[in-house]
């Protein structure tokens, strides 16, 4: 495929598109154009617009007005995929587009795929709604924290090698197929496979390999500054974030085998810190589940904070883990920054969406 500049001569091929019953349904200006108009419309605007061509042969046109885009094929070439190969070959060295266009579009499934995110903006067209998406091309780091290999002699069995394909299939490779550039970093305890383990998460920015008398500690023990040790190695990881060059932090842990992609199944926000659901243990607090937090890199410390007050002062007594650490970050960035994706109770142990890949 190949995106070349629009030429005069393409004008009667684009009207050929533009001017079909099809496409001008999905258009929100319907008009029908003249060869004359449109070549007025040409030589007075000059547009930045390319022909979409397939074996030397035009199969449609794509659109762009600084950065909002758009494309129409021709109709005899629909449902092939060309759409979705003329977007992916614009947008891959973009890192900003928007568009717009009709919730009855079937279309919007495929720009959803491609990255596409509503941004709130609508409006009504002919009396059907119309609404606008962006796409951001994001540099997404993934902090991988806790226990990534134990045997099992010295307490829970845990492999990182069980949840590897989970975490790949249903997380990195869909982001990285958006666009997305996805680097990890590492935050872990020694063992026998430091080595394969720097080797299997591509690329890693910074990795930290603990002691290895800590992995023998389970995560709710207290270690000497008061402090529980799964905490004191969330802080320690987010610590090593501050000062990276990234748009959004993916936190972690090592033993989740993710059986769906989260964010096909759930609405993210990437401008909020998004915890998955809520968590049973007490219904009368937001006790929220703390294996999978989604936020944006500038809240990194908004996040350490947070579970410093979960710690040192956690609302009504309750310090299970790091459940309680929802509070805290309203706290920190305001509540209609922080959200839970899923409004139903479920706990780490039993849910759709992942498995723990531990045992005793």
């Amino acid at each position: 495929m190949l995106l070349r500049r629009l030429e005069e001569k393409d004008l009667p091929f684009l009207l050929e598109v533009r001017n079909d019953e099809s496409t001008r349904f999905y258009l929100e200006n319907n008009s029908i154009f003249s060869l004359d108009e449109c070549k007025d419309w040409f030589n007075k605007n000059n547009p930045n617009w390319f022909i979409i061509e397939v074996d030397n042969e035009p199969v449609g046109y794509f659109r762009t007005n600084t950065d909002e885009v758009g494309a129409d094929i021709h109709p005899k070439f629909r449902r092939k995929g060309y759409a979705r190969q003329a977007y992916k070959l614009y947008l891959k060295n973009k890192k900003y587009a928007r568009l717009w266009v009709f919730e009855d579009n079937f279309a919007k499934n495929l720009y959803e795929q491609l990255g596409f995110k509503e941004n709130g903006n609508k409006k009504f067209v002919r009396d059907r709604v119309y609404v606008e998406m962006e796409y951001k091309k994001l540099k997404i780091g993934i902090n991988l924290v806790g226990v990534s290999f134990n045997d099992g002699s010295n307490g829970r069995y845990r492999n990182y090698k069980d949840a590897l394909n989970g975490l790949y299939t249903n997380i990195v490779n869909p982001l990285r197929e958006e666009g997305h550039e996805v680097v990890f970093y590492l935050f872990t305890y020694d063992s026998i496979e430091k080595e394969n383990i720097l080797k299997t998460y591509t690329p890693v920015i910074k990795s930290t390999f603990l002691d290895t008398n800590y992995n023998k500690l389970g995560g709710g023990d207290v270690v000497s500054n008061g402090l529980k040790i799964i905490s004191l190695t969330y802080i320690s990881s987010l610590e090593k974030l501050i000062d990276e060059d990234l748009d959004l932090v993916i936190s972690t842990r090592y033993d989740i085998n993710f059986l769906k992609n989260p964010f096909k199944e759930y609405k993210y926000d990437f401008d909020k810190c998004n915890f998955l659901w809520r968590e049973p243990e007490f219904m009368d607090l937001p006790i929220v589940n703390d294996t999978f937090i989604v936020f944006p890199h500038h809240m990194t410390q908004n996040l350490i904070n947070s579970i410093i007050k979960m710690e040192t002062n956690p609302h009504m007594g309750v310090g299970i883990a790091m459940h309680n650490i929802y509070l805290p970050m309203v706290d920190e960035v305001g509540k209609e920054r922080v959200q839970w994706v899923s409004d139903n109770f479920e706990t780490s142990i039993t849910n759709n969406l992942y498995k723990l890949m531990r045992h005793e």
